[in-house]
């Protein structure tokens, strides 16, 4: 009799393990389920709030292409050997760049915008000219209250420029 009784207390707990095997299979894909459906929607919001921004983002770079562009048709203000050329491009574009930057009507769609001071870097290369742009621009929006940034902007002019 003991070993019946043996034989159905192993049944027993074989029986008991196999639920909590399954019982913690089926949480652990649950939990997983719910994970990947949270990032998926955290993916579709990222690729909608980028969506949402790409046009200001395309409005200041072709502003910082246009105002770079005529920084480079300017006199130079002084002669190059008083102050570099870079430092004198880099200046004007610095000067200007709020001149072509009216986000007024990205503003009547509803978004708020505040922007803080332009920083740019010229480089003078032997076949070109490089502008980098750090322009911090927060983005919000008033209808999800969301906010963004976006700050680097970059262009490149292919052409031979003499540093005298």
């Amino acid at each position: 009799m003991t070993i019946r009784r043996k034989k159905s207390q192993v049944t027993i707990f074989l029986i008991l393990g196999v639920i909590i095997v399954i019982v913690v299979v089926i949480l652990v894909l649950i939990r997983n389920y719910s994970v990947k459906k949270t990032l998926e929607r955290e993916t579709i919001d990222a690729r909608e709030i980028v969506f949402e921004v790409q046009p200001i983002r395309n409005f200041v770079s072709e502003c910082f292409s246009i105002v770079s562009k005529d920084s480079l048709n300017e006199p130079p203000d002084e002669p190059p050997n008083e102050r570099p050329r870079n430092i004198q491009l880099k200046e004007y574009v610095e000067r200007n760049i709020d001149t072509c930057l009216d986000f007024s009507v990205f503003e009547e769609q509803g978004f708020e915008i505040s922007k803080k001071e332009a920083e740019v870097e010229v480089s003078i290369n032997e076949n070109d000219i490089s502008f980098k742009m750090t322009y911090p621009i927060i983005i919000g929006n008033t209808l999800d209250e969301g906010k963004t940034e976006i700050k680097d902007f970059f262009v490149r002019y292919k052409t031979r420029f003499e540093e005298t």
